[in-house]
């Protein structure tokens, strides 16, 4: 061969290499469209990643390495001859081991549920595959995604990205599907929220997640832990993918054509300021000494930031006390849960780790007249909430209370999800993002609330932010 086309191709794999883990969802897009590299390219670059650094990330659970090539080989083939299923066809992703994928097995994060293969694909993922997405591989949670720590005792916790030396809890439920975002082993990740399980590990592990209005995303073939709470949310390494993949992921576009001119409109989505005149809500006047410093420091620059968007910030407490509303969902998540779990935790005690054992099985003591009770409270207090968010475009709150412990520092008695939970157990919408680093250089984190299927505004809210912070 001739040295120089050999030195050419050299170069070109040298700077893709460099770059792929670099690139948004537009640019993977528009790469691939415009032939700067192959999906084959693509999905080979992130395999590497995962088998240089998965042994360390422990992200994911089983890496379909061989299916995603031939995947990305039958991409690459219909793009030559003309038959793109979407613009985002090529593309990886990775998806947490909670749905159901045709002839996979399914962990739930548990090692007592790994003989069963699916015999169908879960919605969420037909939607995938329908647009040409490529699954890498699933992902790693908590066990059946009873903890938010991110601690799994029984198949191994995934070590937070945001510091290789020390183990850090990478939060959960959803811990793989951020970590592998966060170690750069996938640009998109799927995970599911039942009180902060998307947004939690986005915000340890530096990251973006959002959970959407119950019913915008299709939840059959998911694990059901909680009927009334459950998500299933997008995540990814910026606002604007997540708000992408959303987009994909969503009932309300079933049919729709992701085209070149969808990709045009998204490209330009976020360069008009939403920002003017926004009616937002800082909800933690009273409580602001349980945040750690570090993440009062980064929530105050956010407001600031918002403000001089154009924005005006109102400081009012909510309604309902945050321990209130976490209290009575504790209740209904307590009940929904045990009774999803019963047969499982019930079953052979050397399969489930018995801190997950505890946790699921305080649901068996909940009558069902404090169930009843509860859901009726929820009710009163949904009422209530309405009323408050009536007046604003968004609610704003840090979404954890500090930036990411050492695993060995975890206090079962504090939860992380304190801040999280009234978003799920409303039907509210809510996204997270980085808003900056604390003293250690590890993330933190702020939630956007939107009311009841408010996530379009929501996530334009957020895109923008993104893109006009970026600028300044």
């Amino acid at each position: 061969m001739n040295k120089g086309l050999v030195k050419l191709a050299a170069n070109r794999i040298a700077i893709m290499t460099y770059q792929l883990s670099e690139l948004s969802v537009p640019e993977l897009a528009t790469g691939l469209q415009e032939g700067r590299f192959t999906s084959l390219e693509l999905v080979e670059h992130y395999l590497e990643e995962i088998t240089a650094r998965n042994d360390k990330l422990h992200a994911f659970v089983e890496v379909y390495a061989d299916e995603a090539r031939l995947a990305a080989q039958a991409a690459d083939l219909q793009r030559r001859s003309g038959q793109v299923l979407s613009c985002f066809h090529g593309i990886p992703i990775a998806i947490k081991d909670i749905a159901d994928i045709k002839g996979k097995t399914r962990t739930n994060g548990s090692l007592i549920c790994s003989a069963t293969q699916a015999q169908n694909h879960a919605d969420v993922i037909q939607n995938l595959l329908n647009a040409g997405f490529i699954i890498l591989g699933v992902t790693h949670l908590t066990e059946f995604c009873a903890n938010s720590w991110g601690i799994n005792e029984s198949m191994g916790t995934p070590h937070n990205p945001s510091d290789m030396t020390v183990a850090r809890l990478p939060g959960g439920s959803s811990s793989g599907s951020a970590v592998a975002l966060g170690g750069n082993l996938t640009p998109l990740a799927i995970g599911t929220d039942t009180g902060g399980s998307v947004r939690i590990p986005a915000a340890w592990c530096g990251v973006v997640g959002f959970k959407p209005t119950m019913g915008r995303i299709s939840t059959q073939g998911i694990f059901d832990l909680s009927q009334s709470c459950d998500t299933v949310g997008p995540m990814a390494r910026s606002v604007r993918d997540v708000a992408l993949l959303y987009d994909v992921m969503s009932k309300d576009n079933a049919g729709k054509q992701f085209d070149v001119s969808y990709l045009a409109q998204q490209q330009a989505r976020g360069e008009f300021n939403p920002w003017r005149g926004a009616r937002i809500c800082d909800v933690i006047p009273d409580v602001r000494d349980v945040f750690s410093a570090d993440v009062l420091r980064a929530y105050d620059r956010t407001l600031a930031s918002m403000a001089n968007l154009g924005a005006e910030i109102f400081s009012m407490k909510l309604p309902i006390s945050i321990e209130e509303m976490a209290n009575v969902h504790g209740i209904v998540l307590a009940a929904e849960g045990y009774s999803a779990t019963r047969d499982f935790i019930q079953g052979d005690t050397s399969l489930i780790n018995e801190t997950t054992r505890k946790i699921l099985g305080h649901g068996k003591g909940v009558l069902a007249d404090d169930y009843l009770d509860a859901i009726r409270k929820r009710d009163r207090m949904a009422a209530e909430l309405e009323t408050f968010m009536a007046q604003y475009d968004a609610i704003i709150l840090p979404t954890t209370m500090t930036t990411s412990p050492p695993v060995a520092n975890v206090s079962f008695e504090r939860v992380p999800s304190l801040y999280t939970r009234f978003v799920n157990f409303f039907d509210l919408c809510g996204l997270a993002f980085p808003n900056g680093e604390d003293e250690k250089s590890l993330p933190t984190s702020v939630q956007l609330i939107g009311r009841t299927g408010e996530d379009i505004r929501i996530l334009d809210l957020g895109v923008s932010f993104e893109h006009l912070t970026r600028e300044t």
